[in-house]
Formats: C-alpha cells, sequence, structure tokens
C-alpha cells in the first residue's frame, strides 16, 4: 500500500507539471497569433501603399503617353506668334523692339 500511495502522489505530481507546461503552451501560442496578426497588418498596409503608389505612378505613366511633344510645340508656335503680332515684335535686351 505505501508503494501505491507513492505512485499516486509521483502520478499528481506529474500531472499538475504537465498541466503547467500545457498552460505555458498555451500562453506561448496566444503570443504567437498575437504577433502573426500584427505583422499581417503590417503586411498589408505596406502592400496597400505599394499598391497606392503604383497606380499614382500607372497614372502618371499614361499622363505622359497622352503628351505631344508637337501638339505642345504648335501651341507655343502659335503663342509667340499671337504676342508677335500684339507686341509689333518682341522687345530685345536693351529694351528695343527686333523686326
Amino acid at each position: 500500500m505505501g508503494r501505491q500511495r507513492k505512485e499516486k502522489r509521483l502520478m499528481k505530481k506529474l500531472l499538475r507539471a504537465g498541466q503547467a507546461e500545457l498552460r505555458e503552451k498555451a500562453r506561448e501560442l496566444g503570443m504567437l497569433k498575437r504577433k502573426k496578426q500584427s505583422m499581417l497588418a503590417e503586411q498589408a498596409a505596406k502592400g496597400k501603399m505599394v499598391a497606392d503608389f503604383m497606380h499614382s505612378s500607372t497614372l502618371k505613366q499614361s499622363r505622359a503617353q497622352k503628351f505631344d511633344g508637337k501638339a505642345m510645340k504648335n501651341t507655343i508656335l502659335s503663342t509667340m506668334e499671337g504676342g508677335w503680332r500684339q507686341n509689333e515684335g518682341f522687345a530685345s535686351d536693351n529694351g528695343g523692339k527686333e523686326a
């Protein structure tokens, strides 16, 4: 009988140790889950920032592709010609007018 009591005490001690270890593992699992959620949220924020940048970059590229250099040159020339007619010539560096 004494031996059975010793075995019973030993089993209870091992059970308590196992339960403590189980609680520790559960705490560790909770901490790891929170860390994973935090990392995923951070990655999502970075992903959104990259997506926003790429979208704005794409818009800039499409605007640049729509830019027509020849049309711009014609606009500048027509503006200059309009200024020429209005002022009867552009002023030169010395304040006089060029013919």
